[in-house]
């Protein structure tokens, strides 16, 4: 742990008390704000405002520390920055500049946790931040201080406006309650950490979110690839080959009962052959791109107001409000343009390729459980809005992570707090 050179009075100041208490809790701040849990309380803009003044604050108090990290980590602005630009076609030219500002501002809320926090410091955060949203979400299923259940379809939401984002907030801390007991290197702990990730189930169950249930069972594999990341050659092969046994077992008995395996599992997670609905919002998406190919609509101009009839449209037909096209790609291609899907699909493929550099040099916990959400993010982005959308959790995690593979990769201890 490094020396402090300020001197006794710099240390008592209150500014520097200030400091060092901004310090502690942002990560922690920024994440339960990111994750949803105060919207339901009328509270979020008071947070996200908290969130915006201390990051600044720290900002301006180490700017050269900054400035590092956006040099080398500059395409993750690439996208914000053009969606501020394209305020200037934008049918909904206000509403653009707004919240084109906010996704700059998310960016640099990621970069800077990524720079000056070290892995083991934002999974803990992490952790913190989701287990309070699952927690009071269980305790307002019982109590039920504000309703915990949908008025749409009548799902488990807990103190979250949608399903889908308690099943969000549940994958994220399964991946970080895995990474933070397997960091102790206890038996005891892991275990511990183990049963609480089966425990969150039951939660996910009563949300009936289809895609997180996917993803959730995806983590589950979790403990099963770290012994094959860090153990011998040996323990490797035996994963692989279980691996690969497993799977052409499931591939014979589908072959040989002759299930039509993807409607069952559709109609087991709740949907259709038309995913809920998605594939007719995605065939509106898709005219709206053929209308302006090149540069888009603007950013989130498509679902501001009055602006167009389409939205009306499919949420008289979804039975609710909708804000996305529930795939990432095509809501770039509708605000930006065949421009903007350019930069996007290379901003994942940086990310994609530093995180996963990352991993293989360092093959720390920390590294897969950053891995290990990214996966989950690209999966995802193909049927919900992920790395494109102000204020979320998605896209900080994204640029947080592919700044500190940057410092990690460079041999760098970044945190200014002991791990």
């Amino acid at each position: 742990m490094a020396v402090s050179l300020k001197t006794k009075s710099e240390r008592t100041s209150p500014l520097a008390w200030l400091g060092a208490v901004i310090e502690r809790i942002l990560p922690v701040v920024t994440f339960l704000t990111a994750l949803g849990t105060f919207v339901r309380f009328g509270v979020d803009p008071l947070a996200w405002l908290a969130v915006y003044g201390m990051t600044t604050y720290q900002v301006a108090m180490n700017f050269d520390k900054f400035k590092e990290a956006f040099i080398s980590s500059w395409i993750v602005f690439l996208v914000p920055l053009l969606t501020l630009i394209s305020t200037f076609w934008s049918a909904a030219a206000g509403h653009t500049m707004s919240v084109s500002i906010q996704f700059i501002f998310t960016t640099m809320f990621g970069l800077w946790l990524g720079a000056v926090y070290s892995p083991r410091q934002i999974f803990r955060a992490l952790a913190i931040a989701a287990a309070v949203g699952v927690i009071a979400s269980v305790i307002n299923g019982q109590l039920q201080f504000i309703s915990a259940y949908s008025n749409y379809d009548g799902f488990f939401v807990g103190i979250f406006t949608q399903k889908n984002v308690l099943g969000r907030v549940i994958v994220l801390l399964s991946v970080s309650l895995f990474v933070v007991s397997i960091a102790t290197r206890n038996l005891l702990v892991f275990t511990i950490g183990a049963m609480l990730v089966v425990a969150l189930f039951f939660p996910l169950n009563a949300a009936e979110s289809a895609t997180s249930l996917v993803m959730y069972l995806f983590v589950l594999t979790f403990p099963v690839v770290w012994l094959f990341v860090s153990g011998s050659e040996s323990m490797r092969l035996v994963v692989v080959l279980s691996a690969v046994g497993a799977l052409l077992l499931g591939l014979g008995v589908t072959a040989v009962v002759d299930i039509d395996l993807v409607n069952k599992v559709l109609a087991k997670l709740g949907k259709d052959s038309t995913l809920t609905g998605r594939t007719y919002i995605w065939s509106v998406g898709w005219q709206m791109v053929q209308w302006k190919p090149i540069l888009g609509l603007g950013f989130d101009a498509f679902w501001f107001g009055d602006t167009f009839d389409e939205p009306a449209l499919i949420a008289e037909a979804y039975g609710e409000a909708i804000n996305g096209f529930h795939n990432a790609f095509l809501e770039v291609l509708v605000s930006l343009g065949i421009v903007g899907e350019i930069a996007f699909i290379a901003t994942l493929l940086a990310v994609l390729f530093r995180v996963f550099r990352w991993l293989f040099a360092e093959r720390s916990v920390e590294s897969l459980g950053a891995a290990y959400i990214l996966t989950i993010m690209f999966i995802m982005s193909f049927v919900e809005i992920i790395g494109f959308r102000n204020h979320d959790i998605n896209h900080i995690l994204m640029v947080m992570f592919y700044a500190m593979a940057y410092y990690r990769l460079h041999g760098r201890n970044t945190s200014r707090q002991p791990a």
